[in-house]
Protein backbone atom coordinates (compact mmCIF):
# COMPACT_ATOMS: atom_id res chain seq x y z
CA UNK A 1 0.00 0.00 0.00
CA UNK A 2 1.17 3.46 -0.92
CA UNK A 3 0.02 6.79 -1.01
CA UNK A 4 -1.65 8.30 -3.69
CA UNK A 5 -0.21 11.00 -5.81
CA UNK A 6 -3.67 11.82 -7.65
CA UNK A 7 -6.18 13.20 -5.53
CA UNK A 8 -6.99 16.35 -3.18
CA UNK A 9 -7.47 16.49 0.31
CA UNK A 10 -10.96 17.75 1.16
CA UNK A 11 -13.16 18.96 4.38
CA UNK A 12 -14.42 16.22 7.16
CA UNK A 13 -10.94 13.67 6.46
CA UNK A 14 -13.10 13.12 2.95
CA UNK A 15 -10.75 12.96 -0.44
CA UNK A 16 -11.28 13.16 -4.02
CA UNK A 17 -9.51 11.10 -6.58
CA UNK A 18 -8.37 12.76 -9.60
CA UNK A 19 -7.51 9.59 -11.82
CA UNK A 20 -10.86 8.89 -13.88
CA UNK A 21 -13.27 11.79 -15.02
CA UNK A 22 -15.71 9.95 -12.08
CA UNK A 23 -13.64 11.95 -9.59
CA UNK A 24 -14.40 9.87 -6.84
CA UNK A 25 -15.07 11.70 -3.48
CA UNK A 26 -13.99 9.14 -0.96
CA UNK A 27 -14.88 8.91 2.88
CA UNK A 28 -12.66 7.48 5.25
CA UNK A 29 -12.45 4.15 5.35
CA UNK A 30 -14.04 3.84 2.04
CA UNK A 31 -12.95 3.06 -1.40
CA UNK A 32 -13.43 4.22 -4.97
CA UNK A 33 -15.33 2.42 -7.39
CA UNK A 34 -12.64 1.46 -9.26
CA UNK A 35 -11.83 -0.85 -5.42
CA UNK A 36 -8.03 -0.22 -5.62
CA UNK A 37 -7.99 3.36 -3.63
CA UNK A 38 -8.83 3.75 -0.28
CA UNK A 39 -8.87 6.58 2.04
CA UNK A 40 -7.16 6.23 5.26
CA UNK A 41 -8.22 8.64 7.95
CA UNK A 42 -7.90 11.70 5.29
CA UNK A 43 -5.28 10.21 3.48
CA UNK A 44 -5.77 7.97 -0.08
CA UNK A 45 -3.59 5.05 -0.64
CA UNK A 46 -2.79 2.92 -3.63
CA UNK A 47 -3.27 -1.02 -2.56
CA UNK A 48 -2.35 -2.34 -6.03
CA UNK A 49 1.58 0.08 -5.99
CA UNK A 50 3.61 -2.77 -6.54
CA UNK A 51 0.76 -5.63 -7.06
CA UNK A 52 1.49 -7.54 -10.26
CA UNK A 53 -1.32 -10.13 -11.33
CA UNK A 54 0.15 -11.23 -14.46
CA UNK A 55 3.25 -10.90 -16.04
CA UNK A 56 4.57 -12.48 -19.40
CA UNK A 57 6.43 -12.10 -22.81
CA UNK A 58 4.08 -11.63 -25.69
CA UNK A 59 4.11 -10.62 -29.22
CA UNK A 60 3.56 -6.90 -29.40
CA UNK A 61 1.12 -7.39 -32.19
CA UNK A 62 -0.94 -9.69 -29.09
CA UNK A 63 -1.88 -5.63 -27.59
CA UNK A 64 -2.76 -5.33 -30.50
CA UNK A 65 -0.68 -3.32 -31.94
CA UNK A 66 0.39 -3.99 -35.38
CA UNK A 67 2.27 -0.25 -36.45
CA UNK A 68 4.38 -0.19 -33.14
CA UNK A 69 8.17 -2.22 -33.33
CA UNK A 70 6.24 -4.61 -35.22
CA UNK A 71 7.75 -8.45 -34.73
CA UNK A 72 8.84 -7.34 -31.30
CA UNK A 73 8.56 -8.91 -27.90
CA UNK A 74 6.72 -6.66 -25.13
CA UNK A 75 6.96 -7.45 -21.10
CA UNK A 76 3.64 -7.41 -20.54
CA UNK A 77 2.38 -6.91 -16.91
CA UNK A 78 -0.95 -6.37 -14.95
CA UNK A 79 -2.15 -5.78 -11.49
CA UNK A 80 -6.34 -5.54 -10.54
CA UNK A 81 -9.22 -3.96 -10.87
CA UNK A 82 -10.93 -1.35 -13.71
CA UNK A 83 -12.34 2.03 -14.24
CA UNK A 84 -14.75 0.46 -16.15
CA UNK A 85 -17.68 -2.69 -15.55
CA UNK A 86 -18.17 -4.15 -18.91
CA UNK A 87 -20.13 -7.55 -18.70
CA UNK A 88 -18.41 -9.08 -21.62
CA UNK A 89 -14.72 -8.39 -19.88
CA UNK A 90 -12.47 -10.50 -21.61
CA UNK A 91 -10.37 -10.39 -18.46
CA UNK A 92 -12.35 -9.72 -15.78
CA UNK A 93 -10.99 -12.16 -13.26
CA UNK A 94 -8.38 -9.59 -13.04
CA UNK A 95 -10.09 -6.87 -13.81
CA UNK A 96 -13.07 -6.94 -11.44
CA UNK A 97 -11.52 -8.28 -8.63
CA UNK A 98 -12.09 -5.98 -5.52
CA UNK A 99 -8.98 -5.07 -3.94
CA UNK A 100 -10.21 -4.32 -0.62
CA UNK A 101 -11.01 -7.96 -0.07
CA UNK A 102 -8.64 -9.74 -1.94
CA UNK A 103 -5.82 -11.63 -0.66
CA UNK A 104 -3.22 -8.94 -2.08
CA UNK A 105 -0.34 -11.69 -0.78
CA UNK A 106 -1.92 -14.11 -3.18
CA UNK A 107 -0.42 -11.89 -5.84
CA UNK A 108 3.70 -11.25 -7.13
CA UNK A 109 4.69 -7.55 -5.65
CA UNK A 110 7.41 -6.26 -7.95
CA UNK A 111 9.10 -2.62 -7.73
CA UNK A 112 9.69 -0.83 -10.81
CA UNK A 113 13.30 -1.63 -10.71
CA UNK A 114 12.44 -5.47 -10.98
CA UNK A 115 10.24 -5.07 -14.31
CA UNK A 116 13.18 -2.98 -15.80
CA UNK A 117 15.45 -5.84 -14.76
CA UNK A 118 12.94 -8.54 -16.18
CA UNK A 119 12.93 -6.67 -19.81
CA UNK A 120 16.66 -6.22 -20.40
CA UNK A 121 16.57 -9.79 -19.14
CA UNK A 122 14.30 -11.03 -21.43
CA UNK A 123 15.51 -8.60 -23.95
CA UNK A 124 12.16 -6.74 -24.31
CA UNK A 125 12.41 -3.53 -25.84
CA UNK A 126 8.98 -2.30 -24.19
CA UNK A 127 6.96 -3.13 -21.47
CA UNK A 128 3.03 -3.11 -22.14
CA UNK A 129 1.01 -2.41 -18.95
CA UNK A 130 -2.03 -4.28 -20.34
CA UNK A 131 -4.72 -7.10 -19.65
CA UNK A 132 -6.65 -4.94 -16.66
CA UNK A 133 -6.44 -0.64 -16.69
CA UNK A 134 -3.19 0.93 -16.10
CA UNK A 135 -4.75 3.94 -15.22
CA UNK A 136 -6.19 2.33 -11.84
CA UNK A 137 -1.99 2.21 -10.75
CA UNK A 138 -1.14 4.77 -12.38
CA UNK A 139 1.27 6.09 -10.04
CA UNK A 140 3.05 2.82 -10.80
CA UNK A 141 2.71 3.05 -14.11
CA UNK A 142 4.35 6.48 -14.61
CA UNK A 143 7.30 5.77 -12.11
CA UNK A 144 7.74 2.06 -13.96
CA UNK A 145 7.82 4.59 -17.66
CA UNK A 146 10.18 7.18 -16.00
CA UNK A 147 12.37 4.12 -14.98
CA UNK A 148 11.66 2.47 -18.34
CA UNK A 149 12.67 5.81 -20.50
CA UNK A 150 15.95 6.20 -18.31
CA UNK A 151 16.37 2.67 -20.00
CA UNK A 152 15.94 3.20 -23.14
CA UNK A 153 13.05 0.94 -22.90
CA UNK A 154 9.67 1.72 -24.41
CA UNK A 155 6.11 1.95 -22.33
CA UNK A 156 2.61 0.73 -23.87
CA UNK A 157 -0.21 1.43 -22.51
CA UNK A 158 -3.49 -0.97 -23.06
CA UNK A 159 -6.05 1.20 -21.90
CA UNK A 160 -9.77 2.06 -22.07
CA UNK A 161 -8.56 5.81 -22.04
CA UNK A 162 -11.18 7.10 -19.25
CA UNK A 163 -8.65 9.28 -17.65
CA UNK A 164 -9.41 12.29 -16.09
CA UNK A 165 -8.17 16.05 -17.84
CA UNK A 166 -5.63 16.49 -14.49
CA UNK A 167 -3.73 13.42 -15.68
CA UNK A 168 -3.76 13.68 -19.45
CA UNK A 169 -0.02 15.29 -19.81
CA UNK A 170 1.50 12.88 -17.30
CA UNK A 171 0.41 9.76 -19.39
CA UNK A 172 1.44 11.19 -22.70
CA UNK A 173 4.92 12.56 -21.39
CA UNK A 174 5.96 9.23 -20.08
CA UNK A 175 4.22 6.70 -22.33
CA UNK A 176 5.18 5.81 -26.25
CA UNK A 177 2.41 3.85 -27.31
CA UNK A 178 -0.93 3.11 -26.61
CA UNK A 179 -3.72 0.86 -27.64
CA UNK A 180 -7.44 2.94 -26.60
CA UNK A 181 -10.27 0.44 -26.07
CA UNK A 182 -13.37 1.69 -27.95
CA UNK A 183 -16.20 0.36 -26.52
CA UNK A 184 -18.53 1.97 -28.84
CA UNK A 185 -19.86 5.05 -30.21
CA UNK A 186 -22.90 5.82 -28.15
CA UNK A 187 -22.58 7.86 -24.87
CA UNK A 188 -26.05 5.91 -23.63
CA UNK A 189 -24.51 2.00 -23.95
CA UNK A 190 -21.28 3.73 -22.46
CA UNK A 191 -23.43 4.63 -19.48
CA UNK A 192 -25.72 1.85 -18.93
CA UNK A 193 -23.62 -1.08 -19.71
CA UNK A 194 -19.95 0.14 -19.13
CA UNK A 195 -20.91 2.22 -16.21
CA UNK A 196 -18.49 5.30 -17.96
CA UNK A 197 -18.62 8.07 -20.22
CA UNK A 198 -17.43 8.09 -24.26
CA UNK A 199 -16.67 11.69 -24.06
CA UNK A 200 -13.15 11.62 -22.55
CA UNK A 201 -12.00 8.41 -23.69
CA UNK A 202 -12.58 10.52 -27.34
CA UNK A 203 -10.88 13.48 -25.75
CA UNK A 204 -8.04 11.20 -24.31
CA UNK A 205 -7.06 9.53 -27.57
CA UNK A 206 -7.16 12.55 -29.23
CA UNK A 207 -4.92 14.11 -26.85
CA UNK A 208 -2.32 11.33 -26.64
CA UNK A 209 -2.05 11.54 -30.96
CA UNK A 210 -1.43 15.29 -30.63
CA UNK A 211 1.12 14.67 -27.82
CA UNK A 212 3.36 12.68 -30.59
CA UNK A 213 2.14 9.16 -28.83
CA UNK A 214 1.85 5.97 -31.18
CA UNK A 215 -2.05 5.94 -30.92
CA UNK A 216 -4.22 2.67 -32.39
CA UNK A 217 -7.62 1.39 -31.15
CA UNK A 218 -9.37 -1.70 -30.51
CA UNK A 219 -12.70 -2.05 -30.77
CA UNK A 220 -14.75 -5.43 -30.12
CA UNK A 221 -17.96 -5.77 -32.25
CA UNK A 222 -20.83 -6.95 -29.30
CA UNK A 223 -23.96 -7.81 -32.18
CA UNK A 224 -26.73 -6.15 -31.13
CA UNK A 225 -25.21 -3.52 -29.22
CA UNK A 226 -22.31 -2.04 -30.41
CA UNK A 227 -22.32 -2.95 -34.80
CA UNK A 228 -25.21 -0.61 -35.64
CA UNK A 229 -23.38 0.68 -38.96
Amino acid sequence: MKEARYYRKLDNNLVQCTICPRKCVIKPGEAGFCRTRINKNGVLYSLVYGVVSSIAIDPVEKKPLFHFYPGSPTLSISTIGCTFKCPWCQNWHISQVDATKADLSFYDNYAPEDIIEYAKRTESPSISITYNEPIVWLEYSIDLAKLAKANNIKTIFVTNGYASDEVLDEIASNINAANVDIKCFSEETYRKYIKGDLKPVLEFTEYLKKKGVHVETTYLIIPGLNDSP
